[in-house]
């Protein structure tokens, strides 16, 4: 029987999932560092890069060791539609899951 790899595919990355995600450490800490000064920070980029993986398991476990409490919201602006803007949830019931 093998050990399932690290890699989860086309999902992205989660909080529990930060032990295994490497390769973006400086990515990680420079976003944190933004976010501890400015509070409010966006990241936007073509849909499947990385972001949600990134602040999943690279940036929130940072942000949480400093005893901040991040929120993901998620901004979509479609052209002839009204701006959507909703939070993204952080299944209370599962805390140490993102999504």
């Amino acid at each position: 029987m093998s050990t399932p790899g690290p890699y989860r595919g086309i999902l992205p990355f989660r909080l529990c999932d930060s032990g295994v995600f490497f390769g973006r450490e400086r990515a990680a800490t420079d976003l944190a560092a933004k976010i501890l000064v400015h509070r409010l920070v966006v990241l936007f980029g073509l849909s499947g890069s990385g972001k949600s993986s990134l602040l999943n398991a690279g940036v929130f476990p940072l942000l949480l060791r400093e005893g901040m409490q991040p929120e993901r919201l998620r901004v979509r602006p479609l052209a002839e539609e009204p701006l959507l803007i909703e939070r993204v949830p952080t299944g209370r019931d599962e805390a140490q899951f993102l999504p």
